[in-house]
């Protein structure tokens, strides 16, 4: 059995900052702004996505074995209408299902990574989600479309108006997007759902042990590359299966 009291030295999952907005706005938006339409609803349907591969991992955590349990636990995870809520659902169902394995700091590192990345990218989300995309003309100027916070969102305006030239002249918020910049967390948002989907099988159980712990614990053994692939063969999994 694995060694699952030692830590291993893995790259986080996403870099620092990788779901901060960017840090310079552009200052001149879409033509118009049906493209910001349109990537907004593409961006919210990806969000849904990555909700939905969420809400598939709470299934697992909760070992699900006959349709009536899995339709009663999915509903039952849905009707947490905050994802705060149900992020937390999550760590509770995690440490039942890891059990000694919990205790493990890549474990708990690597599950607490993907609901750190659930919790920042959900503010994007909202920003995407309850935006107002509206042209912009200044001094008989126009600076294009953006998606805007609106004025009433408290915690994405500032409280005066910006002393700044060009676009930014009489404006208090924190953001605007173009569809560019409403594209790129889509994007992102897909590949949140992806790494989702791919921790999937990297926490299935062996001898009660999630595969993760699997890969150096043959290695230190001085398994062969043939036996370790043998190993995933068995068990359903992949090499990249066993390792966090």
């Amino acid at each position: 059995m694995p060694d699952s009291t030692k830590e291993a030295k893995i790259p986080p999952l996403f870099p620092k900052g990788y779901w901060d907005r960017p840090e310079k706005f552009k200052d001149i938006g879409d033509a118009d702004a049906s493209a910001i339409y349109l990537e907004v609803g593409m961006t919210t349907s990806a969000w849904e996505s990555a909700e939905g591969a969420l809400t598939f991992l709470f299934l697992i955590f909760s070992e699900c074995e006959t349709t009536n349990s899995y339709n009663a636990i999915r509903r039952a995870f849905g009707s947490i209408e905050s994802s705060g809520g149900r992020r937390r659902a999550m760590e509770a169902a995690a440490e039942i299902y890891f059990g000694p394995s919990w205790s493990a700091p890549v474990v708990k590192r690597r599950f607490k990574e993907l609901m750190t990345a659930f919790e920042d990218a959900s503010r994007r989300r909202d920003d995407i989600a309850h935006g107002i995309a509206t042209a912009i003309k200044i001094d008989n100027k126009s600076y294009g479309a953006f998606l805007f916070p609106p004025s009433y969102n408290t915690q994405r305006t500032y409280p005066y108006f910006i002393n700044a030239p060009g676009v930014r002249a009489y404006m208090a918020e924190k953001f605007r997007y173009t569809a560019e910049d409403i594209r790129g967390f889509r994007l992102k948002f897909s590949e949140l759902t992806e790494k989702t989907v791919k921790y999937v099988p990297k926490i299935k159980k062996i001898e009660r042990v999630p595969a993760m712990l699997w890969g150096a614990a043959l290695k230190s053994q001085g398994q062969s590359d043939d036996a370790i692939a043998d190993f995933c063969k068995r068990n359903g999994l992949t090499l990249e299966d066993l390792y966090p």
